[in-house]
């Protein structure tokens, strides 16, 4: 069970305030109708079930 919740401790994913900024200039400057921004390597991660809405 140790080894289970050590994997949280050290996440191998994680989302840099340059990863927010990258997207955020994307989202304001995007001109279609997407709504959906993932920002840094654990967010895509998390998206990956809803790809297309992350497009």
């Amino acid at each position: 069970m140790k080894l289970y919740f050590e994997a949280f401790a050290q996440p191998a994913a994680t989302t840099k305030e340059s990863d927010v900024a990258e997207v955020v200039w994307q989202a304001a400057n995007d001109t279609s109708e997407r709504l959906r921004f993932a920002a840094g390597a654990d967010a895509v991660a998390l998206a990956k079930d809803h790809r297309s809405e992350f497009a």
